[in-house]
């Protein structure tokens, strides 16, 4: 198997008790990560933060990375974790808490989705931790909460779109209103 088939292998074969190890391959993916093999990447909910500091970056430097999961756990996004890809959609969970530094550095044409209702902290404007986002959605009961935590970020704000959340099933019923 290739470098990337087994990192691949190792991220769909995590367990809680492999966080160690998954911090590890998430730092070290700097040189696996790069070939085009990889396009869609999920990170899975043993990863607590990607990269190590706010500038070290670079664990997903792959032009060819078109979609990114990152599921509930992950925390922190470090500076330049993906560097290079220039179409991207992303999707944050709820407990994401920290976007560092250039963390989606040359990415263009950004489509964002955060499911937390508390926007996570953005380095200083300048230094653009989103890239160049066409499309941000937010939970439509967060909208005002991501408008006044990003204000000073007005190339976010401005294409800030609020969205309803799935309906959770009831239970005793096998069909919702997703179904229908």
């Amino acid at each position: 198997k290739t470098d990337s088939e087994l990192i691949l292998q190792k991220f769909t074969n995590a367990t809680k008790s492999s966080v160690t190890e998954m911090v590890d391959i998430v730092g070290a993916a700097n040189s696996v990560c790069k070939t085009n093999e990889i396009v869609e990447v999920e990170i899975p909910s043993c990863v607590r933060n990607i990269g190590t500091n706010a500038t070290s970056g670079y664990s997903f430097s792959n032009p060819g990375i078109t979609a990114v999961t990152f599921n509930e756990g992950l925390q922190q996004i470090c500076g330049r974790s993906f560097e290079l890809p220039t179409s991207l959609n992303v999707v944050f969970p709820a407990s994401l808490r920290r976007i560092d530094i250039n963390a989606f550095y040359n990415v263009q044409n950004g489509g964002y989705k955060f499911l937390g209702t508390t926007p996570p902290y953005l380095e200083p404007v300048e230094h653009k931790a989103l890239g160049e986002p066409s499309i941000i959605l937010v939970p439509n009961s967060a909208l005002q909460d991501y408008q006044a935590a990003w204000s000073s970020y007005t190339d976010y704000v401005n294409v800030l779109v609020g969205f309803d959340p799935e309906p959770v099933p009831s239970t005793g019923s096998s069909c919702y209103i997703g179904d229908i």
